[in-house]
């Protein structure tokens, strides 16, 4: 028997949006990006909402964030032509790597679809809970 795709049992979706207008000169530092972490319980085909965060400082901070909640996976979309035919839009879920999270921020103003695989409700909010405290937010 295989084992079960990251998808088919408890995952964080967390969608990350630039909040800020991009025509910063200053790519790194004062910067304004909300987070929004969603929860899919195994089982079920809704997510819960479990926190909208805004993060105001730099991209470090939402790097920061994401490895407090352990994200293992990114979403990455492509644009396919198809010779004469139409453009297709293509996405697929790879590993999450820091510096390629870092650089993507930099310089793309799309958001960005984050996944924590196989993770239940309350070890969730218990990393977004000791991220807060770790960096002075209110839980």
């Amino acid at each position: 028997m295989s084992p079960a795709s990251p998808f088919e049992s408890n995952y964080a979706r967390i969608g990350v949006y630039h909040n800020d207008p991009r025509d910063l000169h200053d790519r790194v530092n004062n910067r304004s990006f909300r987070v929004q972490i969603h929860h899919r319980p195994d089982g079920s085909n809704l997510e819960q909402n479990v926190d909208d965060i805004l993060i105001e400082g730099n991209v470090g901070a939402v790097i920061t964030l994401l490895n407090a909640l352990c994200v293992d996976l990114v979403e990455a979309r492509a644009l396919v032509s198809l010779g004469s035919g139409p453009t297709l839009l293509t996405s697929e879920v790879v590993p999450f790597v820091a510096a390629e999270v870092t650089e993507y921020f930099k310089r793309v103003p799309e958001p960005l679809t984050c996944f924590v695989s196989q993770i239940d409700h309350g070890e969730l909010v218990e990393r977004l809970d000791l991220w807060a405290i770790e960096n002075n937010k209110t839980p």
